[in-house]
C-alpha cells in the first residue's frame, strides 16, 4: 500500500500551447511580409523578361535585315499585346509572331507611343526614326524602357 501514496514523477516533454501560438504568430507575420514582396518580384521579373525578349526580337529583326539584305520590320498590334517580325525580299513574309498576353500573362502591355512598326534597312539601321525610339513595357506600376537607337542597337533601362 505504500506504493499508492508515492507521487509519480511528471515528465516535462513537448511544448506548451503558448509557445506553439507564439511560433505560429511569428510564422504568420513573416508570411504576411514575404508574400507581397514575392508578388512584386514576380511582376517585375515578368516585365523585365518581356522587355529583354523584345530587345532580342529587335536584334533578331535587325540581323534578319543584314542576313537577307532586305528590309525587316516589327509590326505592333495597336493593343500592345502582340507583335510580328516581317521581312521583305520582294514580297512581305512573316518570320515570327509573339503573343505577350499568352507568354507573360495579361498584366503586361507595351506602350507604343503611336508607333506601329520599327523598320530596319538592309544595312541594319532603323529607318524613318530621328534619334532614339523608346517603347515602354508595363506591368502594374512597374515600367521598363526599351530604347532603340538609330544605329539599330536596342537595350533595356528601368523606366
Amino acid at each position: 500500500m505504500g506504493r499508492l501514496n508515492k507521487k509519480i514523477p511528471r515528465r516535462h516533454g513537448g511544448f506548451t500551447l503558448l509557445e506553439i501560438m507564439v511560433v505560429v504568430g511569428l510564422f504568420a507575420l513573416l508570411v504576411s511580409i514575404a508574400i507581397p514582396n514575392m508578388v512584386r518580384f514576380r511582376q517585375s521579373s515578368a516585365a523585365y523578361q518581356c522587355a529583354r525578349n523584345l530587345v532580342a526580337n529587335l536584334d533578331q529583326a535587325r540581323n534578319l535585315s543584314l542576313r537577307t539584305e532586305a528590309e525587316a520590320y516589327i509590326k505592333f498590334e495597336s493593343s500592345g499585346q502582340q507583335y510580328e517580325i516581317w521581312y521583305n525580299d520582294g514580297s512581305d513574309k512573316l518570320y515570327k509572331r509573339i503573343y505577350i498576353a499568352k507568354d507573360y500573362g495579361g498584366s503586361i502591355s507595351l506602350d507604343l507611343s503611336g508607333t506601329t512598326e520599327i523598320r530596319f534597312a538592309s544595312q541594319g539601321f532603323v529607318k524613318s526614326v530621328t534619334g532614339d525610339k523608346t517603347l515602354k513595357v508595363k506591368s502594374g506600376a512597374l515600367e521598363y524602357d526599351v530604347v532603340i537607337e538609330k544605329s539599330g542597337k536596342s537595350y533595356v533601362k528601368p523606366g
